[in-house]
């Protein structure tokens, strides 16, 4: 027979001792033990106030494990007794042959689950691994931290700010290992900081596809074959928009100055980079992602829009002279930079022909596939209310374990402000990318254009339908057929 001294320390915090019953299993290379009850570790488990302080149990083994992997534990309430979430610091394993483990936990553990944990060493080599090979990845909602939330029907609503750690497995799936909530934090609240993030790139899009239209209308007339062909994908309806911006004020936690906070953020760390897809790919590193097809999709539209833009600019622009020479084309792009980036991006002039070529295309390709890319999946997903509300009732707890499904209900939004959320989902253009209602150009060049344009979008919609029908959940955000010319409301 072989015994392994198992040694719990329970955290120094508050509420952290459990009076439940606590099970133990070790896991080996060679083995594991049985699920084992630590005998009246519940009234033991007490907050260790120095490291001397520990309770101690035997678990014994048919036969040694072998080195040891990991530690699963759980626990059961006992009968008569509340609920109570316990906080365990690490658990100390000495082997028969005398070698000690350490497994650390920093961790609740709630009733009715079980938790695995691995042993420090692998631990380290379980997180430096994927680092060196880049197959960590970090999406962090900073960008809501602190955001003033609004007043819905007299009740004031919460906002999370999450950070989460993505690692990619070895079968190419992308899972979060880590999930922190600034300043308070509970499972769940990631639901409300993506949501708030889709609704921050939602106006976003709007916002950098207002500047050309708004620009093109002031007191200095833009070019006009340049304003004609961004005029298809950027035409808006600015009265539409200050609705839709009304009912999002009134029925979301970010609502009213907290949006106006958003935006302003997003501003100030706007570039003129991150507008132009493929170089915001490379500078956020996420080229060898697997299976991200909003970055598959959306680098081929991109190309076609590219060409397409190339051939109607160079047939107005012959050469980069023409570019430097045309008043009202500097005109045009100082009042963008000025006045759309602040003066804070690279650069306020079009010095050659492919600046200007690379403008449009960001142009067209913002109002209409990242706008369709940010946008359309939100009524997927927030048909299910409880996985894309538009407020939180209640700030996150702050104890881990007193969650449960009534605080639940009381957490999320009310009816009206779901509804009407799901309304503003629903919202959408008529017009897919590509398709023209207004006769601007006549000429045998711009109409060739036109076509090829269409074919090439066809040809892209046959190949993302081809490779839809062998997915389990189809991506069809960055279809032709499915993105809209431009930004609606």
């Amino acid at each position: 027979m072989s015994e392994y001294q198992v040694s719990v320390f329970t955290g120094n915090v508050a509420y952290a001792n459990t009076f439940n019953n606590v099970y133990i299993k070790l896991v080996g290379k060679d083995g594991e033990s049985q699920r084992t009850w630590l005998t009246g570790a519940g009234w033991f488990l007490r907050p260790n106030v120095s490291p001397f302080q520990k309770s101690t149990f035997t678990i014994t083994c048919p036969a040694s494990l072998g080195d040891l992997i990991l530690v699963e534990v759980n626990k059961q309430p006992l009968p008569l007794f509340p609920q109570d979430a316990w906080f365990v610091d690490k658990v100390k394993v000495t082997c028969p042959e005398g070698k000690v483990y350490t497994f650390p936990m920093y961790h609740w553990i709630n009733d009715g689950e079980v938790y695995h944990f691995r042993e420090g060493t692998d631990v380290c080599k379980y997180i430096l691994e994927p680092l060196l090979y880049s197959n960590i990845f970090l999406c962090d909602y900073k960008i809501l931290d602190g955001v003033k939330t609004s007043v819905i029907n007299g009740e004031m609503q919460y906002l999370a700010a999450p950070l989460v750690l993505l690692h990619k497995t070895p079968d190419d799936s992308l899972k979060p290992v880590a999930i922190q909530v600034r300043d308070q934090g509970a499972p769940g609240t990631l639901h409300r900081g993506i949501k708030s993030h889709l609704i921050h790139g939602e106006g976003l899009g709007h916002f950098t596809s207002h500047l050309c239209p708004i620009s093109s209308q002031g007191p200095s007339p833009c070019f006009p074959p340049l304003y004609d062909a961004n005029l298809p994908f950027t035409s808006s309806y600015r009265c539409g928009l200050t609705r839709t911006l009304f009912l999002l004020f009134q029925n979301t936690a970010s609502g009213g100055e907290g949006m106006r906070t958003i935006l302003k953020r997003s501003l100030s760390t706007l570039t003129y980079s991150s507008l132009c897809m493929p170089e915001d790919i490379t500078e956020r590193g996420v080229e060898s992602v697997p299976n991200y097809y909003y970055r598959d999709d959306g680098l081929r539209l991109w190309d076609i829009i590219h060409r397409f833009v190339k051939g109607v600019i160079h047939h107005y622009y012959k050469t980069d002279q023409e570019v430097q020479e045309d008043s009202e084309l500097q005109e045009y792009i100082k009042d963008i930079f000025e006045h759309g980036f602040l003066s804070k991006t690279e650069t306020g002039d079009f010095s050659t022909v492919d600046e200007v070529v690379k403008f449009v295309t960001v142009v067209i390709f913002t109002s209409s596939a990242q706008h369709s890319a940010v946008n359309t999946g939100q009524l997927d997903i927030g048909v299910w209310m409880p996985n894309f509300p538009p407020s939180l009732q209640l700030a996150p707890p702050t104890i881990k374990g007193r969650a449960n499904e009534h605080t639940l209900l009381q957490t999320l939004p009310d009816y009206a402000s779901c509804r009407m959320f799901q309304y503003l989902c629903i919202l959408f253009s008529q017009v897919a990318l590509g398709k023209y209602s207004q006769e601007l150009f006549t000429e045998d060049v711009f109409c060739k254009l036109t076509k090829d344009f269409e074919n090439e979008l066809k040809d892209l919609d046959e190949a993302i339908d081809s490779r839809n029908k062998n997915l389990k959940l189809p991506y069809t955000y960055l279809e032709p057929k499915s993105v809209e010319n431009s930004v609606s409301l």
